[in-house]
């Protein structure tokens, strides 16, 4: 039975290993693709006369990173790690917002801040100013453990 439980949980964090590089790529293929469109918006301020061409290739780039559908892909496969996490972390805390669940994400899969900074591009600061809000939002205490809280829904 031991035996059974610790391969359980080696299994549940190569998934979550699994889950968060597929987030970073899919960041990373983002952030690229971004850039390529302020390129080109560049590109059109000084030349105006390849204007249309250019449109119509931003417009196809910025339709392929719907934040929506990354989100809603990334649900899914967080949820076949931990089921139900989304159901209860809303009916424990209804007012968090979309960023504040993925942070909630990042933290129960216990994800330094600087990692998580790399991750979503910002700084670790901003990373901790986001989880003390979080804490605020849920009614914790500063001293309360947001992780253990967390993994324990």
């Amino acid at each position: 039975m031991i035996d059974r439980k610790i391969e359980i949980e080696n299994l549940l964090k190569l998934n979550e290993q699994t889950l968060f590089s597929r987030v970073l790529k899919i960041s990373t293929y983002n952030d690229t693709i971004n850039k390529i469109t302020d390129d080109i918006d560049t590109y059109i301020d000084k030349h105006t006369n390849s204007v249309t061409f250019l449109n119509e290739l931003n417009s196809k780039l910025q339709r392929l990173i719907s934040e929506d559908e990354l989100w809603e892909d990334f649900k899914i496969q967080f949820e076949k790690i931990r089921p139900e996490f989304f159901n209860k972390l809303k009916n424990f805390a209804p007012n968090l917002s979309i960023n504040d669940l993925k942070h909630c994400t990042y933290i129960v899969s216990n994800l330094k801040s600087k990692d998580v900074a790399q991750l979503i591009n910002v700084s670790p600061r901003s990373v901790e100013t986001t989880r003390y809000r979080i804490k605020k939002k849920m009614g914790l205490d500063k001293n309360d453990n947001l992780y253990e809280i967390l993994s324990n829904l």
